[in-house]
């Protein structure tokens, strides 16, 4: 929550996208690798999970974390952009966290 006027009798909840620590006087835009929804503390508070990145700040919800590239992995939490690209003769689906993912056999078979 915030206060931007004094001697409010009521803070305003910090507004989605943003985040709003302990005594703020304004939000504060959300960093990248993170979200922050309706009423987070800290910006570090919501990160983007394995397998996504967020590129831009301000993200508001988990699903505005794009899933990692076709051709890349994202390793860890809060990622700005994908860790790097899959190793070579490795086949990286959009969301992957490694750079040598496991070969889904059945899939191949399916094909």
């Amino acid at each position: 929550m915030y206060a931007d006027e004094r001697r409010r009798a009521n803070c305003t909840v910090c507004p989605a996208g943003s985040y709003c620590p302990l005594a703020a006087i304004a939000p504060t835009i959300c960093p990248r690798g993170y979200y922050c929804p309706d009423g987070t503390a800290y910006g570090t508070q919501h990160p983007c999970q394995r397998g996504s990145y967020g590129n831009a700040t301000g993200l508001a919800a988990l699903d505005d974390c794009l899933p990692c590239t076709p051709g890349f992995y994202c390793e860890t939490l809060a990622l700005a952009a994908p860790t790097g690209e899959c190793a070579a003769g490795f086949w990286c689906q959009s969301g992957a966290t490694t750079a040598t993912p496991r070969i889904d056999l059945d899939y191949l078979l399916s094909s």
